[in-house]
């Protein structure tokens, strides 16, 4: 009896976990696994076991200028520092573990759409993919459709306000089209 309890407070634990830890994207499971960005022994930050400092240097180690992965630069229009309310991250946007579902019932792209706000203390999980809207203050979680990047009438601004872009920027501004023809991620979505 005293043995069956104790092998089920072993296995209970990892009965627990989630079943999938990798992000779903295949270059990121191909690559080096979990220690592509994390590690177990010394990690450099204080959250995540990540290791860079930041999410930012995570993500920039590979999709930064000198990077393996497509380029991307972190989206500041606000010109704030790491810290400041409003500074927007990667983690803002993207879910760096799955493509998330959204509220019409299909399946997001790129990682966009966040599961987890690390705003809050404890975290608030969100059933659907959303997007925190950053706009010089701690703005609301909305929800976010992107199913689509490759068409010319893209989900970046689709016009009913679940695009990835018009969730914190003007939807009447190239309605139905591709915001990355002239805002380039890799520059940070500046402008031309």
């Amino acid at each position: 009896m005293k043995t069956s309890r104790m092998i089920l407070l072993l296995v209970l634990p990892f009965m627990l976990l989630p079943l999938r830890a990798e992000a779903l994207i295949a270059a990121h499971q191909n690559y080096n696994g979990c220690d592509t960005c994390h590690s177990l022994h010394g990690s450099a930050s204080d959250t995540g076991l990540l290791d860079e400092l930041s999410t930012e240097a995570t993500c920039l180690a590979c999709h930064g200028p000198l990077g393996i992965a497509t380029e991307a630069a972190a989206h500041n229009p606000n010109n704030l520092l790491p810290g400041e309310v409003g500074y927007i991250t990667c983690l803002e946007c993207h879910n760096p573990h799955d493509n998330r579902t959204n509220s019409k019932g299909g399946t997001n792209i790129r990682l966009i759409g966040i599961e987890y706000d690390y705003n809050d203390n404890p975290a608030t999980w969100y059933p659907d993919a959303a997007i925190r809207e950053e706009n010089k203050v701690l703005g609301v979680v909305k929800g976010v459709v992107f199913e689509s990047d490759s068409d010319g009438t893209a989900d970046f601004n689709r016009g009913d306000g679940l695009g990835a872009c018009e969730i914190c920027h003007d939807p009447n501004h190239r309605q139905n089209r591709d915001c990355t023809r002239c805002h380039d991620h890799a520059t940070g979505f500046m402008p031309p």
